[in-house]
């Protein structure tokens, strides 16, 4: 007698459990009682410590359709991956494990999406209220019923090491790929709020989730520049970015005034790079999103919250001169419920004053741009670290006008603070104070400019400005701008596309365990301040580099050099590595920023007493790096002004 085979599951529920017992044995039971026969539900354990373990494997002791895996703790997203990649149904449906669902969920589901032949289909009326089809920016995973084969096409996976919002980073990602979504408002889906429960935890943790988000949009910009939705997706973007960072945790949560303004700065530096105000205006934002758009700091959002609020009492009452009664009284409860969420808004989060000039006037701050792009990336840090503070930040590049040989490089790259016109009128305005007075109430000559008197950091240039100012400087260490290191990486993200050869290495130094060196030799020749390190430093640094790779366990056919210089044939003749190499010739001195993205993107760094490719070596974000510096940077015998190595190289970084 031969024995049937199960029939094939029509749905795969797969069930997340880390330390769940209270409540799993109801969340399975309910799966149980389905009015759909064709199921399959795969219980992923996440290396509990309870006994929800012994739970859900005698379900699946009595229940042929419940199947049980287990693996060390690895977070919620890598469970859901694993059950995604052993599931077998033509449809995918996710459950946590402190939840229940009704009887008739799984049908209901299963039913609209062969209705509608969609990829995804939005489960409960929640959700399918709350959002038109064009309009939904993302979805808890209690919201998401999805076909199979989709993310297996796609290669779309929950990302792992991120909590909360990878169910909104998961849904974001698909609801992008997608035209074929349905809607079901008959499935109900039970979410337990509990003091446990992930909701509830979130909450507390806002020093945990603050550094999350820019990982958050991290994954996003990888995503959408992988697939090159840039453009076609922009309101799908800005949409999520209202939702996720803005009003769930921005509105949401109970940040700190600090926090607060940091966060604000992190939604509006990436729309500012990555989204025109054109795009921003098509996405129909609602009204305290476009507020934050249109602010200049998070002090002037709560400003124009406050205005907002006092202009909708004053459109109400205009409107009993409106004719029409029922355009009255709809006009009417609209602005109500608007005035009720800015109140709210205003309620739950903290304002601290905008820094103001006399006569009410937003203080302006301008920096000075000279140098080659070494120098123009340390101002530019600068000022973007003190226009976080309030103000109104530009950069002035006319010392270029008259320079045969630097240019302004920066519009290269996806910056934020704009770069035009001369010197500020007011800049060079001299003091009323008499010269002989001058001294006593320590007023400089100029009072609106301020030039670093000294390499190194300084605490009084750091601190905001009271006044209109206008910057000249070098501002060689980090300390000035360490604080705003997620935001400047994604600032100094290159603009210009790369040109196929530039690509091609690119491709190589991603594909091995790449180490850039970079030798400056012709402009330090002749320079008083600084000399090009020795041959001796290269061939000391490479040793030591090749040593602690070797004992990181990295494989030494793995391992290769990309040099890069202004003197590439003398690197030819003089540095020949034992280690398979590539010299990169292919790029000249009007396009060092192809240089400057290459070198970014290796893994390890032997750098010359260089700005350039200091840059190179702080901006790379692999966890691991290895840096290795000149002990000496400036040459000792031209004084004091110039020691600013301690100053200057991270305290990371090896020094040789």
């Amino acid at each position: 007698m031969t024995q049937s085979c199960p029939p094939q599951p029509q749905v795969s529920v797969i069930v997340p459990v880390y330390n769940q017992e209270r409540y799993l044995e109801e969340c399975i039971s309910s799966i149980r009682r389905q009015t759909l026969a064709e199921w399959e539900c795969l219980i992923i354990n996440d290396g509990s410590s309870d006994s929800s373990g012994e739970i859900a494997r005698r379900f699946s002791e009595a229940d042929s359709r419940i199947r049980y895996f287990e693996q060390k703790n690895r977070g919620v997203s890598s469970a859901r991956n694993l059950g995604m990649r052993r599931a077998s149904g033509r449809y995918l449906c996710f459950v946590d494990g402190d939840d229940f669902i009704d009887a008739a969920f799984l049908k209901h589901l299963l039913d609209a999406s062969d209705r509608g032949a969609s990829d995804l289909t939005v489960a409960g009326k929640l959700f399918c209220d709350r959002f038109p089809p064009d309009k939904i920016p993302a979805l808890p995973t209690c919201g998401i019923f999805l076909r199979r084969e989709f993310p297996l096409k796609n290669n779309l996976e929950f990302p792992e090491g991120i909590h909360p919002c990878e169910d909104g980073l998961f849904s974001h990602f698909v609801l992008a790929l997608t035209e074929k979504i349905s809607f079901c408002p008959e499935a109900v889906y039970h979410y337990r709020q509990h003091e446990q429960g992930n909701h509830h935890q979130i909450r507390k943790r806002t020093a945990d989730i603050l550094p999350m988000i820019p990982r958050w949009l991290s994954l996003i910009e990888e995503f959408y520049e992988q697939r090159r939705l840039w453009k076609r997706k922009a309101g799908h973007l800005v949409r999520f970015i209202e939702h996720e960072p803005f009003e769930l945790r921005l509105l949401g949560m109970p940040f700190s005034p600090p926090e607060q303004e940091i966060l604000y700065s992190i939604i509006r530096d990436f729309l500012t790079a990555h989204c025109t105000a054109a795009e921003c205006r098509r996405a129909s934002l609602h009204l305290p999103f476009r507020l934050l758009l249109q602010s200049s700091g998070f002090s002037d959002f709560g400003r124009r919250l406050r205005r907002a609020g006092k202009n909708t009492g004053i459109r109400r009452k205009l409107l009993h001169f409106c004719p029409v009664p029922s355009w009255r009284r709809n006009g009417r409860a609209q602005l109500r419920q608007v005035r009720e969420q800015l109140e709210e808004i205003r309620r739950n989060i903290t304002f601290y004053p905008l820094p103001l000039l006399e006569h009410g006037k937003r203080k302006i701050i301008v920096m000075r741009l000279f140098g080659g792009l070494g120098n123009q990336l340390f101002q530019y840090a600068f000022l973007f670290a003190l226009s976080r503070q309030g103000g109104k930040a530009r950069l002035e590049a006319s010392s270029y006008e008259h320079d045969d040989k630097r240019v302004c490089e920066l519009h290269h790259f996806r910056v934020s603070l704009p770069i035009e016109g001369g010197p500020p009128p007011w800049a060079f305005r001299k003091s009323r104070i008499p010269a002989c007075l001058r001294s006593l109430f320590a007023a400089p000559k100029y009072p609106h400019f301020r030039e670093e008197k000294r390499h190194g950091f300084d605490p009084g240039l750091a601190a905001p400005p009271r006044r209109h100012t206008y910057f000249k400087g070098y501002f060689q260490t980090e300390q000035y701008f360490l604080h705003c290191r997620e935001q400047l990486c994604r600032e100094f993200r290159l603009k210009t596309p790369l040109t196929p050869e530039n690509a091609r290495i690119l491709e190589d130094i991603r594909s091995c365990c790449s180490i850039s060196l970079h030798i400056r030799r012709t402009d330090y020749l002749s320079n008083p301040y600084l000399s090009p390190p020795p041959l001796e430093y290269y061939l000391r640094s490479m040793a030591e580099m090749e040593g602690r790779l070797r004992a990181a366990g990295a494989p030494q056919e793995s391992l290769r050099y990309f040099i890069f210089s202004d003197d590439i044939e003398w690197a030819r003749q003089n540095l020949r590595p034992a280690l398979p190499h590539v010299h990169v010739d292919i790029n000249d001195g009007g396009t060092g920023y192809f240089d400057l993205e290459l070198m970014r993107n290796c893994r390890h760094h032997i750098i010359a007493n260089s700005t350039f490719s200091w840059w190179a070596a702080w901006l790379n974000e692999h966890a691991e790096k290895i840096v290795i510096a000149p002990r000496i940077w400036f040459n000792r015998e031209e004084g004091d002004r110039y020691h600013t190595d301690d100053a200057l190289i991270p305290g990371s970084w090896l020094r040789i």
